[in-house]
């Protein structure tokens, strides 16, 4: 197939085209540390792991839907830092090793939604890449179809 100097253009600005899409993909991806804190990941933690936490689940009497922090509660809180921003408290009695087991799961939860995050961005990446590229290529051609009806045989 021979391309002519219309659609050797096409490719040309197309292609520098999703180059920019791509690097500015790659830069906006969003990693796990970028995810921030919601309710539901302590929701999907473990029964044995939310024991341990000092946060408690709000009952169905309750109005609020999120989770409070009741430091009346639990006066010697310890906490532990995560990388997106979050802390979790626990109870004033949990050992160490068994803090970071807490927080290597709520963190395997983060990574979970990261890695759909990601998945939808690049999705979403990929129809803002292609779709541009085919109506450009269908705008020339509609305009080389009408040029053609002009001409004269």
């Amino acid at each position: 197939m021979k391309l002519n100097g219309w659609q050797r253009l096409w490719v040309f600005v197309s292609a520098l085209y999703l180059c920019v899409v791509s690097v500015y993909v790659g830069f906006t991806l969003p990693g796990p540390a970028d995810i921030p804190h919601s309710e539901r990941f302590y929701a999907q933690l473990r029964t044995e792991v939310k024991e341990k936490i000092g946060w408690i689940e709000p009952t169905q009497k309750s109005n609020s839907e999120k989770w409070v922090r009741p430091s009346d509660l639990f006066p010697k809180q310890q906490s532990v830092g995560l990388p997106n921003g979050h802390t979790i408290y626990f109870k004033g009695t949990v050992p160490e090793n068994e803090m970071q087991e807490v927080a290597k799961d709520y963190w395997r939860i983060v990574e979970k939604e990261a890695r759909q995050r990601r998945l939808h961005y690049v999705l979403i990446a990929l129809l803002f890449g292609g779709g541009p590229v085919i109506a450009l290529y269908a705008l020339g051609w509609s305009v080389g179809w009408v040029q053609r009806g002009f001409k004269k045989k």
